[in-house]
């Protein structure tokens, strides 16, 4: 289905997930660099990692004049407290939980937080669930819904980061007749299927959305932002953290 990002990501959303004002921010993966372009345009200080060159690049592309390096949430080249916030957007299920989250901690200043964000597609809005009916009628394995966002439960039961607020938001995004009848011949599904039952499903898809929309406005997919704020607590690391002088430590700029 469309990309959230082609609707502006919700402002509340975006203050609730990094609540101060002028904040450095760790954006962990490609997959936060969108999230994390609105925050350094709203004045927040950004520093990003991937775990390849080309997506690194990509980021760096996204945040010119920020700090991107290649690295590993697992295995973080930053020195302790170098950051007031770390985001993780639809990618936290990747990573070791039991590394990760001790180096997240370590690189967060006392009193800063983890953001997980995670987008999934809100099946409850009638249209969209005649939609995915139709999809699993003609194939079963259609659209199945996995985005990994069971691993807020892991970020919520960890020692590292013992206060934790989960708050949901919403967000709709515009898709036309086209789109929508597009997204279905391109996706999948669609590959499984032979040309006629593949015609048979464009044509049900769109009766579906002249009747289900008002024109001239296009119909709105539903998205959840389903997001996880962790304060960090230094106690719960085994070891204390320690700041050496010939310690490897990337400047990130701006406000002290």
């Amino acid at each position: 289905m469309p990309r959230p990002a082609q609707s502006p990501f919700p402002v509340d959303a975006l203050s609730w997930i990094v609540p101060q004002r002028t904040a450095r921010v760790l954006a962990v993966g490609r997959t936060s660099g969108p999230i994390a372009q609105r925050l350094r345009a709203l004045g927040h200080t950004v520093a990003a990692i991937h775990s390849s060159a080309r997506g690194t690049s990509e980021l760096a592309q996204r945040l010119p004049g920020s700090v991107a390096a290649v690295a590993v949430p697992e295995a973080l080249p930053f020195a302790p407290y170098s950051f007031d916030a770390a985001l993780c957007v639809q990618n936290f299920h990747e990573f070791a939980p039991g590394l990760a989250l001790v180096e997240l901690a370590r690189v967060l200043r006392e009193g800063g937080d983890l953001a997980v964000v995670y987008v999934t597609r809100d099946d409850t809005v009638p249209w969209v669930r005649r939609f995915m009916a139709m999809m699993r009628e003609a194939d079963p394995a259609a659209m199945p819904g996995e985005y990994g966002h069971h691993s807020l439960d892991v970020v919520e039961a960890s020692h590292y980061f013992p206060d934790v607020a989960r708050r949901t938001f919403r967000q709709w995004v515009p898709i036309s007749r086209i789109d929508l009848l597009e997204m279905v011949a391109h996706s999948p599904t669609a590959r499984r299927l032979g040309p006629e039952k593949l015609n048979a499903l464009v044509t049900e898809v769109g009766s579906l959305y002249d009747n289900s929309a008002r024109a001239p406005e296009p119909l709105l997919l539903p998205y959840r932002i389903e997001c996880v704020r962790a304060r960090v607590d230094h106690t719960q690391l085994t070891r204390p953290i320690e700041v050496s002088d010939d310690a490897l430590q990337i400047s990130l700029g701006g406000p002290s």
